[in-house]
């Protein structure tokens, strides 16, 4: 009975994607959730009736919960050796197998310029310096669809595009069925160069601190295959070896990569370390040779890090 039940849903919608015959359905989901929300709703009334019933000075006290939040904060950035401990078999390059380097990767201030959703940077703007902004599908910047970004020819340097798949996008006019996509940046060989800029102006504003200053160290990934299945013409990271896909940080070109838990990170002629420019800025720029590639190819970005 459960299972002919899993996926009944009242009629609305009844033909979304994801009924897998393996997945329990979201019966199971939304009683875990509902646990959930249930205790953190009792710590949360909880809380405020201790608050309300406390005799403490309320602005004391937030000062102090904010001292003792800056000092875990400062705790966890120096306790780096339980990194080292976790990945010490991950097969990093000369400049990143210092204990200290392979510990930025999880401690150092960084900046994810990401495409995917549910992502805070793509509901409030801050990705594409948009005033589209919300968290449904049709408030926010969702950029090109796919079929109009294979299309697009252009020549010299362009804006990399956020791309997004038509056929993944499910309609309803009932409920909004599906916030979580796989949206990414697109370069073809029909492009030209297309560049992207990590962290853009917004991003600037929005989470860098003074204090804290980016190493140089770039981070791409991917979009994944579902279930290992490419499109046809799809190029990976790897490509840079033979000449079919070409990338420059700051003018300054990619020989290697080192892969690091599915996405790379970019090695040039001075290492894994980047300059950045006079703006303190990153500018990845991507080509796909015509000569090269005489078949219509592209590579796709889900999230570009920079550490």
């Amino acid at each position: 009975t459960c299972d002919l039940q899993k996926y009944t849903n009242n009629d609305i919608c009844p033909n979304r994607k994801g009924r897998a015959s393996w997945h329990p359905g979201w019966k199971r989901s939304a009683l875990w959730g509902n646990i959930m929300a249930l205790f953190l709703s009792d710590m949360l009334l909880d809380s405020i009736s201790d608050l309300a019933s406390s005799s403490f000075n309320r602005t004391q006290l937030l000062s102090a919960l904010h001292k003792q939040e800056d000092a875990d904060y400062a705790m966890f950035q120096s306790n780096w050796e339980s990194d080292i401990i976790e990945y010490r078999m991950v097969p990093l390059d000369a400049d990143l197998v210092d204990a200290r380097n392979i510990s930025v990767f999880f401690r150092n201030p960084s900046i994810c310029h990401t495409a995917r959703l549910p992502a805070e940077i793509r509901h409030l703007g801050i990705l594409t310096e948009s005033e589209q902004v919300g968290v449904h599908d049709y408030e926010y910047f969702k950029g090109t669809p796919t079929s109009e970004a294979t299309a697009l020819k252009a020549e010299g340097t362009t804006d990399m595009p956020l791309v997004y798949d038509e056929g993944d996008r499910e309609v309803c006019d009932e409920a909004e069925i599906k916030r979580d996509y796989k949206d990414y940046f697109m370069v073809s060989n029909n492009m030209g160069s297309a560049t992207l800029t990590v962290p853009n102006d917004a991003e600037r504003r929005a989470y860098s601190r003074e204090s804290e200053k980016l190493l140089g160290i770039i981070v791409v990934c991917p979009v994944p295959c579902d279930w290992g299945r490419c499109p046809e013409g799809v190029l990976e990271l790897d490509a840079i070896h033979n000449g079919t896909l070409l990338i420059e940080v700051n003018d300054q070109s990619v020989t290697n990569i080192t892969d690091f838990r599915g996405c790379s990170v970019l090695r040039g002629k001075a290492g894994h370390r980047w300059q950045p420019n006079g703006a303190d800025q990153y500018v990845l720029k991507a080509r796909i040779p015509d000569a090269v590639n005489a078949t219509f190819s592209f590579f796709r970005i889900s999230s570009i890090v920079v550490l």
